[in-house]
């Protein structure tokens, strides 16, 4: 009977995680293709930055699935190998590295509203270097369960992944992908609320104000954005922790709430950014206008 509720949660996955990274790949091309038309600026390679990480995992979350669900159907195989650890190493990458974006993502916020005055502060170049190090920082920091082997193959579920039981793991694990990200964009946000409402009356440009005003709420969308898709797979943590008691289809739940976390975001983020906004809006156009046909007649 587990083995049919496994199956039915794995057709609800993979094409979840599918559509998003469709989505996400469909968007990047977007930006890309009208770079002429609209300059990739610090803005767009923030969102490109939140768009690459969610198709690493759900890239990884896919082939995580697809292994499941063949598993699920051809009973008594294993997957205990190196792949099986280096997927979930890669996912829990893409994991930490799309909410340190929406963290950057928030610092360049914070940049623009509070230190407007150091422009070096908002130039490509070093938001570049700070989409690199997060990178860096991600592969590196996922590396620490790795080696402390945190992850461990589940015959049960045909998959590597942290279990429940083990405290340290999560704790550790959720403190860097979760906990840490979350608390320093409640910070910023915080922060920037204070600075606003006592700059508000000041000598500021009305410009600035409004400009002040935008990101702000780009901002707190975000906080609420990210703090709500948390809220589940922290719930369910919590749980387990209170009562002991783990259902074999918890951590399919898990995953399918990420999953769907990763569908909303690849479509909130339309939503969050004016630019992005401006050239999906060129590119339906453009789409759509009618090319003029020659009609050549024959004497």
């Amino acid at each position: 009977m587990n083995t049919g509720r496994y199956i039915i949660i794995d057709i609800f996955i993979l094409p979840t995680v599918s559509i998003g990274s469709i989505i996400s790949f469909g968007i990047l091309f977007l930006i890309f293709y009208h770079r002429r038309q609209f300059p990739i600026d610090t803005s767009k390679l923030l969102i490109c930055n939140t768009y690459l990480a969610i198709i690493l995992a759900c890239l990884t979350l896919l082939d995580l699935y697809a292994h499941n669900l063949y598993g699920n159907i051809h009973e008594n195989v294993s997957f205990d190998n190196w792949w099986c650890y280096g997927c979930i190493y890669l996912l829990y990458v893409g994991l930490c590295s799309l909410y340190f974006s929406c963290l950057l993502q928030a610092v360049f916020r914070l940049f623009r509203v509070v230190f407007y005055k150091y422009k070096q502060l908002q130039k490509f170049r070093f938001i570049f270097l700070l989409v690199l190090i997060q990178w860096l920082l991600a592969f590196v920091l996922m590396m620490l369960p790795l080696f402390l082997d945190y992850f461990e193959y589940m015959p049960q579920l045909y998959q590597c992944n942290i279990l429940f039981s083990n405290f340290n793991g999560i704790m550790i694990v959720s403190s860097i992908v979760f906990f840490g990200p979350i608390s320093a964009i409640g910070a910023i946000y915080c922060y920037i609320m204070y600075y606003i409402k006592h700059t508000t009356n000041s000598a500021i440009h009305q410009n600035r104000q409004q400009a002040n005003q935008r990101d702000f709420i780009v901002l707190r969308r975000i906080s609420i954005l990210v703090g709500i898709l948390t809220i589940p797979t922290i719930t369910l943590w919590l749980y387990y922790l209170i009562t002991g008691y783990l259902n074999p289809l918890t951590p399919h739940i898990e995953w399918l709430i990420n999953s769907i976390s990763f569908l909303i975001l690849s479509i909130a983020f339309l939503f969050l950014s004016p630019q992005l906004r401006e050239v999906l809006s060129f590119a339906w156009r453009h789409h759509r206008r009618v090319q003029p046909v020659m009609i050549i007649q024959s004497h």
